[in-house]
Formats: C-alpha cells, structure tokens, sequence
C-alpha cells in the first residue's frame, strides 16, 4: 500500500485514458483499425508509469517525440502488428535477425498458394501495417534503429522484393527514412549494405513502355536518394576504415546501371528526362572529382539534350540537363579545357532554340556560362573565342552578356 501511494496509483482502477482511438490514430497520422485496442494499453501503461500526466495534449505530444512512450508503441507495433503480417514471406538474402542470408537454400515448391495468404499486409483490411511501419521508421533514432533492426530490415525486404511497383517504391522510401537513421557499423555487422543495393539497383529498370510513366517517376524518385544514402552510410569520408573508393564505386555502378542506362532507352520521355538529371546532378556532387571518368558519356549525353529543338518546349527537362552540365562543370573543372567546345556547343543550340522563351532556363544558362569561364581560367583565350561565336551568330550576345 505504502508503495502504491509512493508511486500514486492508489486511484489507478478508477484511472481514465487521457487519449482514445481516434485521438492515437489522428497523432500517429494513421487511419483507425483493429490496431487500436492494443495500442491504447501501451498508451495506458505509459500514463500508469507517468501519473502527474493530466493533459491530453501532453500525452499526444509525447507519442510524437522520441521519448519513452514513442519507443514503446514502436515496439508494440513492430512486434505485435506489422511482424505478423510480413512473417510469412520467403526471403533468400536476408534472415529473420536482420542479417545477410549466406545460404538461402532451396527454392520454394511450385503451388496455388494465394498472395493473401502469404502477403497479408497488402490486403486492405490490414492495410493499417504498412502507415505504422511508417511511423515507426520515421520516430527512430540511431540507437532505436539498432534495437529494433531485426523487425525493420524483413518487411522493407519484402515490399522491395514483391512485383507491383507502388509496393517497391514505398519500399525504397522506407528505406531511405531508414538509412538516414542506420549507423554505418550495423550495416558493416549485418553484411545488408550490398544486399540493399543489390535490391534497390533492378527497381531503375521499371522503364517504358512496359511501366507508366508517371510510375517510373515515381520510383526512380524514390530508390535514387535511397541509392545514394546507402553510398555515403557504407562509406562515410569521416570513417577512415572504410575501403578506399568504396562511395565512388557504389556512386559509378549507379551511373551505369541507373542514369546511362534510362537515358539510353527512355531520352523521348521528358518526365523521364526530368528526374534523371536531376538526380544526375545530386550523384555528380557526390562524385566531385571523380566525375572526370564519366565526361565520355556524360557531355554527350547532355549536349543532345540541350541542343534537342524539341527540347525547347520542356521547360523542366531542359532545366534540369542544365544545372546538370553546371554540376559537371563544377566538379570536372580541371578537364573542362577539353571539352569546352562540346559544352559551348550545347549551351549555345539551347539558347538558340529557347529565343524569348523560359526566363529562368535562360538565366542558368547564363550561370552555365560563368562557371565554365572561370573553370578555364587563363588557360584558353576565351575572349576572342566567345567574340567569334557571337560573330557567327548575333542571337548568342545574350548568353555571353
């Protein structure tokens, strides 16, 4: 009795929940469901633990935060909710600790079994999974994620591994918001570094024709900021045991197998364009000097697209290629005396072909050109060589001005 006062729960029978169900599911930005019941009890073993909590606000702002009450509905739900859901299905390179499968085994036998059946969390009644699988990635902190790694690496799996690319794309999502939280150590322990890019890498190849394109958007949005997390936490440039030119291998082998590869086959597609040399721009910045090993694919590739005519009336793509080149620009300066016809050819037909048009696609290119000025410095004389284009062309006296 004397430790029940201490602890002040002699009024505990008669203790009423500061939050109910709908209040839980509108904090955890989830919709309602059977999840609730249980969820609530954690709710309330939190209130018994912490009895001068009389605010219901001061309990829905603790599910948001990462405290106490948020690493225990984490937990539950990883444990107790999403778990099941995911426990039936067979992954050949990850076990059910987390860890890099060595040996798969056996391929499954031939049979009718239906995918409700063996992937439940897809169904929409229990669809609630996969927005608290969503939360629990998006509370977690680097130490939370280590505790609780043998409960998120599965089902991220599964979603990457499964046919239907909404389910890839939140998988690729999730993993970003994952990575960014996941110490480089627990990925090295795992051996799940190369089985993530292994993973990630086959989702830029959901191309047209054979996927829409706004689908493809979709998950090359999603898998190439994932790609490039996982590049910089496998090898972080502060770790000095990290294998040497590991970030810039994983960072080429994204280069090929992602952008030159989806140029090569989808170049007609301005959405396509679009997102690709955007994140084309981000995977130079990573590269920084690096990028001289790729000019014989990169400057070609984007003089096309400047100088395209049709490209004259995409706006996006043709700005997106431009700060594309400035990214080269910037980071392959001391090889720019090289290559600098190529570079001016490209950003001159794109002018030409804009006229009066997109104001802001004119004023990079107008950057395009000042940065590639001071890359080449005195070592050309650039002066009488812009004087001579300008000559052959009165139209370029703007972009040089």
């Amino acid at each position: 009795m004397t430790l029940l006062r201490d602890l002040d729960l002699l009024s505990a029978p008669t203790l009423k929940p500061l939050i109910d169900g709908k209040a839980l599911a509108k904090a955890l930005a989830t919709p309602p469901g059977p999840w609730m019941k249980d969820a609530l009890e954690v709710v309330m073993a939190w209130q018994l633990r912490n009895p001068g909590v009389k605010d219901p606000a001061e309990a829905i702002d603790a599910v948001k935060k990462h405290g106490e009450l948020t690493s225990a509905l984490t937990k539950h739900f990883l444990a107790l909710t999403v778990r099941p859901l995911f426990a039936k299905a067979r992954l050949d390179s990850v076990t059910s600790t987390g860890r890099r499968n060595i040996d798969p085994g056996l391929p499954p036998k031939m049979g009718n079994t239906k995918e409700d059946e063996t992937k439940p969390w897809k169904q929409g009644k229990e669809g609630h999974a996969l927005d608290l699988l969503a939360w629990c990635i998006k509370n977690l902190s680097p130490t939370t994620t280590e505790q609780f790694w043998p409960l998120l690496a599965p089902p991220i799996f599964t979603m990457l591994d499964d046919w239907e690319v909404r389910y890839k794309t939140l998988g690729a999502k999730l993993l970003h918001s994952l990575l960014l939280q996941t110490p480089q150590t627990l990925l090295s322990r795992t051996g799940l570094g190369e089985v993530f890019e292994q993973a990630l890498l086959p989702c830029l190849t959901y191309l047209p024709e054979l996927t829409p394109v706004t689908e493809s958007v979709e998950i090359m949005d999603a898998v190439y900021p994932a790609l490039f997390t996982l590049a910089t936490t496998r090898h972080p440039l502060s770790d000095p045991k990290s294998l040497p030119g590991g970030r810039v291998a994983c960072l080429d082998t994204i280069l090929r197998k992602g952008i030159f590869h989806t140029y090569q086959f989808c170049s007609q597609y301005p959405a396509i364009l679009t997102t690709t040399f955007t994140h084309l721009s981000t995977c130079l910045q990573l590269l920084g000097i690096d990028t001289v090993k790729h000019l014989k694919f990169l400057i070609p590739m984007l003089t096309e697209s400047l100088s395209h005519p049709t490209m004259a009336t995409q706006s996006d793509a043709l700005l997106a290629a431009v700060k594309a080149m400035q990214a080269v620009v910037l980071n392959a300066w001391p090889r720019m005396v090289d290559w600098r016809a190529e570079v001016l050819k490209g950003m001159c037909l794109c002018w030409i072909n804009l006229g009066e048009g997109d104001a802001e696609v004119r004023k990079e290119l107008r950057e395009a050109v000042q940065m590639l000025k001071a890359a080449l410095g005195e070592r050309v004389e650039w002066d009488a060589d812009i004087a001579a284009l300008v000559d052959a062309d009165g139209r370029m006296e703007g972009l040089f001005a």
